[in-house]
């Protein structure tokens, strides 16, 4: 199954990327085009249903780093580096024949220019060039894109330049609009591929990720211990497609992926729900999930987990390892939640566009989301649904007519059996 991929950027580096998509097997781009850099975070809410998200540059990506920690996804962005640089020298001497001591340049990092001009031995006025590699290091300094503007400018006007060369799009606009000859710094296509691989190995190792073994052990406290626990765990189990397994009357796991467990944690209130009806039974819970290759190593990495969770019995705790044995308390950091509200204008649209209650359509996302591998068959809706089979196949008609689901095969589980269909969704970001 193709890898998809969010390409966030300029109008330009989206042609380009579209002109190369089809030279690479197994991707899917998405392209969501931004006026300035600045955008990127607030375009992030679109790249939610991608594998990896990918930048035109640096500085796009810098402006959405804090808010990329919150989508638990991979990302990266096209690099400036000396192959650019060399490129654009090259364009310089063949097309536009002007001096080097003649451009205002910035970039990234100097670094990749130094390294060019030292290797050609040209020489260079080291006065013209603005760069910016405290971007890979900070997080919270504000980039001052009309300082990078302004000193363009003033070396324009004071007649000291005859060209701009700027890895930026929006300083490229600028300074166009004010009729200051310009170039962009030019993305060779080898940056632009090798880029694009990089994003498709990212997502197929993320894929991987999000179908690990994932166990969680819940060991209830009470005060009571006649109380049955059992009916509201089964009912969030079956929302992330995980089995149960009752160890004792206060102690169960729960056994699944890890998609289906990030899900959880993502949409905090599913929990929240289950620990206000515990808190009506004067009980509490200590919850440790565990990622691991096999159920063993999931089900080791469960029980650390819990040993961190049950240091505090009084409280509704939760603590996570992972493969690589780090332990984390997801909620002592909380993630904003990603679950869908029916008071969403476009998810009622298409509730009312299909004919179905907001509760099933809010049941398929969450289906969806839960699942590492977007390929089903109408058993697996009836299961998860808790309805018959003919219930399941009106939904998917529904979504099927509706434009919103795809038959991509057939399988036969028995010999004698009729063939059934194997489908995947195709919902919208929302």
């Amino acid at each position: 199954m193709a890898i998809r991929i969010a390409l966030i950027g300029s109008e330009e580096t989206l042609q380009q990327v579209q002109a190369l998509e089809d030279n690479l097997e197994n991707i899917e781009v998405s392209l969501i085009m931004y006026q300035t850099p600045e955008e990127a975070r607030t375009l992030l809410h679109e790249a939610k249903q991608c594998d990896v998200i990918l930048f035109s540059g640096e500085l796009p990506f810098y402006y959405a780093k804090k808010e990329l920690a919150k989508l638990n996804k991979p990302a990266l962005y096209i690099p400036d580096n000396e192959l650019s640089v060399a490129l654009t020298l090259l364009y310089i001497t063949n097309h536009l024949k002007i001096d080097y001591n003649k451009l205002s340049i910035d970039l990234t990092d100097r670094t990749f220019l130094q390294e060019v001009v030292k290797q050609l031995n040209i020489e260079l006025a080291s006065s013209f060039i603005q760069d910016y590699p405290w971007l890979k290091e900070e997080t919270d300094k504000v980039f001052q894109i009309e300082d990078v503007i302004n000193k363009h400018i003033k070396l324009w006007e004071t007649k000291q330049i005859s060209y701009v060369v700027t890895s930026i799009h929006a300083v490229y606009d600028r300074l166009v609009a004010l009729n200051i000859p310009c170039l962009r710094l030019m993305e060779p296509k080898k940056n632009i591929v090798d880029s694009l691989i990089e994003a498709r190995n990212l997502g197929i190792l993320n894929r991987a990720k999000k179908s690990q073994i994932a166990v969680g052990a819940f060991a209830f406290h009470s005060k009571n211990n006649k109380e049955n626990f059992t009916t509201e765990l089964h009912n969030i189990a079956k929302t992330i497609n995980c089995s149960v397994k009752k160890v004792s009357p206060q102690l169960f796991y729960i056994y699944g992926t890890r998609s289906g467990i990030e899900y959880l944690l993502e949409n905090k209130e599913l929990l929240d729900q289950y620990f206000l009806s515990l808190f009506t039974l004067e009980s509490t819970v200590s919850i440790g999930f565990g990622y691991g290759m096999t159920i063993v190593e999931a089900e080791k990495n469960a029980n650390i987990a819990l040993s961190y969770s049950e240091k505090n019995p009084m409280d509704n705790t939760l603590h996570v390892v992972t493969e690589e044995q780090i332990v984390t308390s997801p909620f002592n950091n909380q993630k904003n939640s990603s679950l869908l509200k029916s008071e969403n204008k476009e998810f009622i649209k298409i509730s009312k566009e299909l004919g179905i209650s907001v509760t099933n359509l809010n049941k398929m996302f969450q289906f969806y989301k839960t699942r590492p591998v977007n390929r089903f068959t109408s058993s697996d809706i009836s299961d998860y649904f808790g309805i018959g089979k003919r219930a399941a196949e009106r939904i998917l008609k529904k979504f099927a007519d509706g434009g919103y689901l795809e038959i991509i095969g057939e399988e036969q589980p028995h010999l004698s059996g009729r063939p059934r269909s194997i489908y995947r969704l195709k919902l919208p970001k929302i």
